[in-house]
């Protein structure tokens, strides 16, 4: 705020200074002009032989004040650059101290954990291979704990939703046109028929099914080689060994949001959709299946027949 202020004076004093060499200058030009008017006489050319000099030293003057104020205004612009500078550094430092104890306790929380998980996970072995021991032959092997924790599951194939559409197909081959460009081509010829250029096509309805493909079970990397405790295994480098260089921080943070999104939206599937012709005869007679099942005979009869 200081600095602000002092820039804006420096700035002010500098106009003011201008405005004084512009006056100057001008006074100068006027009396040069009135010289012609003042040689009659002896008295009136002493008279502004002096007005002429007196101007020529307040151009002078004022050119040297300009200067003067120039000089101020970089001084205090230079003077409120280190100090931002200074407010620059001692906010990074002091932020700088801050994460650094961060990392310093984090590291150690996070040394800790991991040696406790390593050590439950050599527990969890260890129990496991007792148990395993004694397992019938033929029998899948116990999945470990971290199997348990670090392994995807396969999902099964799950449709989402389910839509009656309705679509052009070549007749010749029963290809369907889901381009909506070669769909407005069709020239309708009466019904459901039509042709695409020299072409016969024909109306046809469709499932239209979204669903979520099946997925094979994924396996993670090891959880202690990922954890890299130093010392629980012989190459198995500690601390900051290996960590990524971190090359743009803006990025970085910029994934560290994406990430964020991610979580609040919570685990994704892909989603996927397929068509599948539509038989309405089967659509009757399930729904005649399901008239009968719920009492109702004669729509069930009339249905199956």
């Amino acid at each position: 705020m200081k600095a602000t202020k002092a820039i804006a004076a420096a700035e002010a004093a500098l106009e003011q200074a201008k405005a004084d060499l512009s006056a100057a200058q001008a006074r100068k030009e006027t009396i040069a002009a009135a010289e012609s008017d003042a040689v009659a006489d002896a008295s009136a050319y002493a008279k502004w032989r002096a007005d002429n000099e007196a101007a020529g030293v307040e151009v002078t003057r004022t050119t040297a004040l300009v200067a003067k104020r120039e000089a101020e205004l970089q001084a205090a612009e230079g003077k409120a650059a280190a100090d931002e500078q200074a407010r620059l550094e001692d906010d990074f430092n002091k932020s700088a101290d801050k994460v650094a104890k961060l990392i310093t306790d984090n590291l150690k929380a996070m040394a800790r954990l991991a040696r406790e998980t390593v050590e439950a996970v050599a527990r969890s072995e260890q129990q496991r291979e007792a148990a395993q021991r004694g397992r019938a032959e033929g029998l899948p092997a116990l999945q470990s704990a971290e199997g348990r924790a670090r392994n995807v599951a396969e999902q099964p194939r799950k449709n989402i939703s389910e839509t009656i559409v309705t679509h052009w197909v070549y007749v010749s081959n029963g290809n369907v046109i889901t381009s909506p460009e070669q769909s407005a081509d069709v020239r309708p010829t009466g019904g459901r028929e039509g042709r695409l250029g020299d072409s016969m096509v024909e109306q046809r309805d469709f499932r239209l099914i979204k669903y979520h493909p099946a997925t094979n079970t994924q396996f993670a990397k090891d959880l202690v080689r990922e954890l890299r405790v130093p010392g629980v295994r012989a190459n198995d480098p500690p601390g900051w060994d290996n960590w990524r260089d971190l090359t743009s921080p803006h990025s970085l943070l910029a994934e560290l949001e994406k990430l964020v999104e991610l979580d609040k939206a919570g685990p994704q599937r892909q989603v996927c959709e397929e068509l599948v012709p539509f038989q309405p005869s089967l659509a009757k007679r399930a729904f005649g299946k399901l008239a009968a099942a719920f009492g109702s005979s004669e729509d069930a009869e009339s249905e199956d027949v």
